[in-house]
């Protein structure tokens, strides 16, 4: 009968009244926990793992490293940032409006090379007050709340896929997370905002309402989307591989307002390589050779020999992780996101396979992007996720 109410359980509305409390609470216990934990490391590693340099070191490494900001090290900090790119962000911190680029060592190319990923630096530059003395801590500071959030946005991600948010945290196992929190480096923070994106861009289809999923809806872009995906490029490059995917699936989908939304994710950093080569003079290029391998996994196979265990166990589980995910992961719309990023990874040459700092950092978005794949798969509620195909494949990654 027309405005005939059904009675309402009690406890059933009781029910659907907590969960978002209870949401919020496993999200704010992933994030205590995730800082917890990353800055015991972080405080562990440049207090009792590194060590302060003595006379001798300075004098012996003096004119070596690839940046001048800490050449030579004074400080445990300073000793321990040096090892990695770590020094070039500091260097950044400093010369936010890049008017001292000398101080990255080699040619002008490797000089924009070295400044084209700006937003980690900047970050340092604030967290800093501008002072130089304040910015290794500063950037330490920076990279563990990037870890933090993370945690955060990969709880936030698995909470939408019906899996328990806490096995976000499992995302700082990934060894590139270590590499960043000990080595100070963006690659964290762009994931991160990265998976931020990737929540907002796919939220249309997992909204519970038929009516708020309709396809004029779907067609839109989403711009917090972007700016998150724009400001992941300008944290590392190789991260506007994931807007590229989605640019080319909405195009293939006829959903041109959302491609060309994809598409200007990559403007800001076009407009800072642009920058640089007004300020520097030369359009950004590394001066070690070999980074690109033709042949597919060439680069990993020619490295090898020189691999020591942990080499040989991070390389394992990322490839694998990978495969898992495109196999577990069917649901979860990031099959073609993983795959690109295999594809990114056979591309890659000897000198990045070489160790493993180097080749976590880079394929840190696979590992994190796996992980979200598979963890929903094995351990979320079926009910979750609709069914697979072809058509829902597609529907999945284009809105």
């Amino acid at each position: 009968m027309i405005g005939r109410q059904q009675p309402v359980d009690p406890a059933s509305a009781s029910t659907s009244e907590a969960a978002p409390a209870d949401r919020r609470t496993d999200l704010v216990a992933v994030t205590v926990i995730a800082l917890i934990l990353c800055t015991a490391v972080a405080g562990y590693w440049f207090t009792s793992v590194v060590s302060a340099p003595t006379a001798a070191d300075r004098a012996e490494g003096r004119g070596r490293l690839i940046s001048s900001m800490y050449d030579p090290p004074e400080t445990a900090i300073e000793n321990g940032i040096v090892k990695g790119d770590g020094q070039l962000f500091a260097g950044q911190a400093t010369d936010p409006a890049v008017r001292r680029p000398e101080m990255v060592r080699g040619s002008e190319a490797e000089q924009a090379y070295r400044y084209q990923r700006p937003l980690f630096g900047w970050l340092g530059w604030i967290a800093s007050g501008g002072r130089p003395g304040n910015v290794a801590v500063a950037l330490i500071g920076v990279t563990v709340l990037s870890s933090v959030l993370l945690a955060f946005a990969a709880a936030r991600w698995l909470v939408d896929k019906g899996a328990d948010p806490r096995w976000g945290l499992v995302v700082l196992l990934v060894p590139g997370v270590f590499v960043d929190v000990t080595w100070i480096g963006p690659e964290v923070l762009g994931v991160a905002l990265t998976v931020l994106g990737l929540h907002r861009w796919f939220d249309v289809r997992h909204r519970t309402d038929p009516a708020e999923r309709s396809l004029p809806a779907q067609a839109q872009p989403d711009w917090v989307a972007v700016a998150c995906f724009a400001a992941a490029g300008l944290c590392r490059e190789t991260l506007l591989l994931a807007p590229f995917v989605l640019m080319v699936t909405a195009a293939f989908a006829g959903r041109w307002r959302r491609a060309f939304a994809a598409a200007l994710s990559a403007v800001p950093y076009l407009l800072w390589v642009l920058v640089l080569k007004v300020r520097i003079g030369a359009w950004p290029r590394g001066s070690v050779d070999g980074r690109l391998s033709v042949l597919p996994f060439r680069g990993l196979l020619d490295a090898t020999s020189n691999w020591k265990a942990a080499e040989v166990v991070f390389a394992v589980l990322l490839v694998g992780l990978a495969v898992a995910a495109l196999v577990l992961g069917r649901r979860s719309g990031l099959r073609p996101l993983i795959a690109a990023n295999l594809v990114l990874a056979a591309t890659l040459g000897e000198p990045v396979w070489h160790r493993f700092p180097d080749f976590t950092r880079v394929l840190l978005p696979l590992g994190v992007w796996s992980l979200l794949a598979v963890i929903p798969a094995l351990f979320g509620r079926s009910e979750a996720v609709g069914p697979d195909g072809p058509e829902v494949a597609a529907a999945a990654l284009v809105g």
